[in-house]
C-alpha cells in the first residue's frame, strides 16, 4: 500500500513540476522565459526532490545509499508528502506575488531605468574592468602559491585524496583574499556580456573569462557554486542579445547542466588522481551501483532526499545537539550574519560557524556538528521543518516565492534594452536563488553570499558607478535617458 502511495505521489509531483515550469511569468513579448528565478526554483525541486526520491524509489526498490537504516516505502512516504506541500507552497506564493508584483510595474520600471547606461561603455570602464580582472587573477594566483600550488590545489579538489595525504584547509587570510579577487570574476562577467552585446570584443574578453573561471574552480576546491554567478550572466546575455531561451529549451538544459555536473566532478577525482599516479575506478566505489552513472547519481550530490528523510525523521535530535529550538535557529539564520563584525568588538566571536548540514552529517556519518568539516544539505525542506514543522516550511517557501516573483518581474517585463547592469543583478538574484534553496538557512546562505561574494559585490558597486555616474543619475530624468538610449542605438 504504501508503495502504490509513493508512486501516486512522485506523479502527481512530476505534473505540479511541468506545471511549475510552465507558471513562470511572461516576459514583454508575451513568452516564458526558461532562465527565470522561477524556472531555477522548479528545476531544484526537479533535480534534489523528484530525481533524488527517484533513485531510490523507482529505480533501486527503497533502498537508500548513504542512510540504508532509513529505507522502506513506509519512511519515504512522509516525506514524499512533505516535498509535495513545500513544491505545492511555493507554487502558491509565486501565484499570489507574482499578481502583486505586476500590480506594482511601474515601480520596478523606475528602478530599472536607474540601472541604463550608455550603449557604448566609457573608456573608464574598460580599464577598470581589465584592471579588475588581472588584480583579481593575481590575487588567485598568490593563494594558489600560497597553499602550496598547482599539484597541493588539485589535491585540494578531491576530498578524500586530501585527507588522505593530511592536507589542511588554507589560512584564514588567504580566504579573504580568495574572496577579494572575484572583483575578476564580476569584471570579467561584465565585459564579456557587454561583448556579447556589441557583438565586438568577444575573443579577448571571452578569452578572459575563461582564465578567469577556471582559476575559480581550481582556487576554491572544485566548488561548483563560485561558477554559477558569471555562468548565469553570460547565458543571460545570450538569452537577452542573441537567441531567446524558452521552456521549449528546457530538455537541452537540463542535458547540459547534468553533463556539466558529471564533468566536474569526475574532473575532482581524475585529475588529482592522475597527477598522484594513483588508479581509481568508479565501478569499484561502494555508492556506484557498479557503473559510472551510478558514481554520479548515487553520490552526495543527489543524496538529498536521504538527508531530507534523515533531518525530518532525528529533528528532535537535532535540536537537542543545539539545546532548543529557539537556539538552533539563531545558531544557523542569525549567528552567521555577524560574521563580519570584528573580533576586537565581539571578543567572543565563534571560531567557526555551524548549520544545520553538519547536524544531519553528523547523524548520517557520525562525529559532531562541532568537529565535522562539512555539512550535507537537506534543503530548505529538511531544514525548515526540523526547526518549525509545516508552519517553518511553507514559510520559507513563501519567502522563496517573494524573490522569485519580483525578481522575475522586474527581469522579464522591463522595457529598457541595455540590460547589461541588469543581467549582473539578475544573475546575482539566480545565485542567491540556488544558495536560499540548497543550503535551507539564511545563515549559511549569507555567508555564500556576502563574506564569500564581497570581491564580487564591490567589484560590482565599482563597475555600476563608473557606468551610470552619480552626478549623470542625479541630473538627467528618465525621459532623457531612454531617448538617448533611442537615438545612439536600438540595441538587436
Amino acid at each position: 500500500m504504501s508503495e502504490s502511495a509513493c508512486y501516486i505521489l512522485m506523479l502527481v509531483m512530476a505534473g505540479l513540476i511541468i506545471f511549475g515550469f510552465r507558471s513562470t511569468i511572461r516576459d514583454t513579448r508575451g513568452s516564458r522565459a526558461l532562465f527565470s528565478i522561477n524556472g531555477v526554483m522548479v528545476t531544484m525541486f526537479l533535480l534534489y526532490v523528484w530525481v533524488s526520491a527517484a533513485l531510490s524509489v523507482l529505480f533501486d526498490n527503497f533502498e537508500f545509499t548513504w542512510a540504508p537504516h532509513y529505507s522502506g516505502a513506509e519512511n519515504a512516504l512522509p516525506i514524499l508528502l512533505i516535498c509535495l506541500f513545500a513544491l505545492a507552497s511555493y507554487m502558491a506564493g509565486y501565484s499570489f506575488f507574482g499578481r502583486i508584483a505586476l500590480s506594482r510595474l511601474r515601480s520596478l520600471k523606475q528602478f530599472e531605468e536607474s540601472l541604463w547606461g550608455p550603449p557604448e561603455p566609457k573608456m573608464l570602464v574598460r580599464v577598470a574592468a581589465l584592471s579588475m580582472i588581472v588584480i583579481g587573477i593575481l590575487l588567485k594566483l598568490y593563494a594558489i602559491l600560497q597553499t602550496g600550488g598547482l599539484d597541493e590545489s588539485v589535491i585540494r579538489l578531491s576530498g578524500g585524496l586530501r585527507e588522505n595525504l593530511n592536507i589542511g584547509q588554507e589560512d584564514v587570510t588567504l580566504t579573504w583574499v580568495r574572496n577579494f579577487s572575484g572583483i575578476a570574476e564580476v569584471a570579467a562577467s561584465w565585459m564579456l556580456v557587454i561583448a556579447i552585446r556589441r557583438r565586438r570584443g568577444l575573443v579577448l574578453w571571452g578569452a578572459l573569462f575563461i582564465v578567469t573561471v577556471a582559476l575559480v574552480y581550481l582556487g576554491n576546491f572544485g566548488k561548483r557554486t563560485y561558477l554559477l554567478e558569471p555562468l548565469f550572466a553570460v547565458v543571460l546575455a545570450f538569452h537577452f542579445y542573441v537567441r531567446r531561451l524558452q521552456l521549449s529549451s528546457m530538455p537541452y538544459v537540463l542535458v547540459g547542466v547534468i553533463v556539466f555536473g558529471m564533468g566536474s566532478q569526475l574532473l575532482r577525482a581524475v585529475l588529482p588522481a592522475y597527477m598522484n599516479n594513483i588508479d581509481i575506478s568508479y565501478i569499484d566505489a561502494s555508492w556506484s551501483h557498479g557503473s559510472w552513472l551510478g558514481f554520479y547519481f548515487y553520490s552526495l550530490e543527489f543524496a538529498f532526499f536521504e538527508a531530507m528523510t534523515v533531518t525530518i525523521y532525528e529533528s528532535d535530535q537535532i535540536i537537542e545537539m543545539f539545546g532548543s529550538t529557539a537556539n538552533a535557529f539563531y545558531i544557523t539564520n542569525i549567528e552567521p550574519m555577524l560574521y563580519l563584525i570584528p573580533r576586537y568588538f565581539w571578543p567572543d566571536k565563534p571560531t567557526a560557524f555551524i548549520d544545520m548540514g553538519h547536524a544531519t552529517t553528523t547523524l548520517m556519518f557520525g562525529g559532531s556538528p562541532s568537529t565535522v568539516e562539512w555539512g550535507t544539505a537537506a534543503s530548505y525542506i529538511g531544514n525548515s521543518w526540523a526547526l518549525g514543522g509545516p508552519i517553518g516550511t511553507a514559510l520559507y517557501s513563501f519567502m522563496l516565492a517573494f524573490i522569485a516573483a519580483y525578481s522575475d518581474v522586474f527581469m522579464m517585463r522591463a522595457t529598457g534594452e541595455n540590460k547589461d547592469a541588469k543581467i549582473l543583478v539578475y544573475s546575482v538574484l539566480l545565485f542567491a536563488a540556488f544558495i536560499l534553496w540548497r543550503q535551507g538557512g539564511l545563515g549559511w546562505s549569507f555567508m555564500s553570499l556576502v563574506p564569500n561574494q564581497i570581491g564580487y559585490i564591490l567589484g560590482f558597486g565599482s563597475l555600476l558607478y563608473l557606468t551610470i555616474g552619480r552626478s549623470r543619475r542625479s541630473r538627467e530624468p528618465a525621459a532623457r535617458r531612454r531617448a538617448h538610449w533611442d537615438t545612439v542605438s536600438r540595441g538587436p
